[in-house]
Order: C-alpha cells, then structure tokens, then sequence
C-alpha cells in the first residue's frame, strides 16, 4: 500500500495517494515512511491537526 501510496504521489495524485497512504498505517500503524508522506500531504492540505499527527507517528512518538 505504501508503495502505490508513493507512485500516485511522484504522478501527481495526492488524494488517491492519500488514500493508499492511510491503508497503510491501517495495515501497520508503526510505518514511518507513510506517516511521513501523510504529513506532508496534510500539511499541503492545510490540516495542521493531521499533519501533526502524522509528523509525530514518522518520528516514532506513540499517541496524539
């Protein structure tokens, strides 16, 4: 999932990547390389909740 996440992202589909993204940490919540590539989706998005969210997952910080 991370990697279909990663290939819509570098082809210019953010939401579908998102998406895939989120399938992911769902699948493995401990993934680092997708909480880092949701943040910075979300952070794009303007969603500073999420993003942060995401940001701490990436840095391996339990919780919210």
């Amino acid at each position: 999932h991370y990697e279909m996440g990663s290939l819509l992202l570098a082809g210019g589909h953010p939401d579908a990547a998102a998406e895939w993204l989120q399938n992911a940490v769902r699948l493995d919540p401990a993934h680092r390389p997708a909480h880092a590539e949701l943040a910075a989706y979300y952070e794009g998005r303007g969603d500073r909740e999420k993003a942060a969210f995401h940001r701490a997952r990436a840095a391996g910080v339990e919780g919210k």
